[in-house]
């Protein structure tokens, strides 16, 4: 692990075959980003429902490979 970071991958919301796109998060440990990540699922969560502002803020882009890797998986 990078940065004190880990890493982690899981299949939630609706997945790309009803629109869904993945999206990665950092740093949710706060019991209200958690619940907004809850919420937003509930809604359908990345691709289908708008992300919360409270969500946007620990949102981040990983590197083309660490992308490819997730993706092969």
């Amino acid at each position: 692990m990078r940065g004190g970071q880990r890493r982690c991958r899981a299949a939630l919301g609706a997945g790309p075959p009803r629109g869904g796109r993945p999206c990665w998060l950092r740093e949710i440990h706060d019991p209200d980003v958690i619940e907004a990540v809850a919420g937003w699922l509930e809604a359908g969560g990345p691709g289908l429902a708008d992300e919360p502002d409270l969500v946007a803020i620990h949102a981040f882009t990983p590197s083309r490979r660490i992308r490819t890797e997730h993706e092969d998986t």
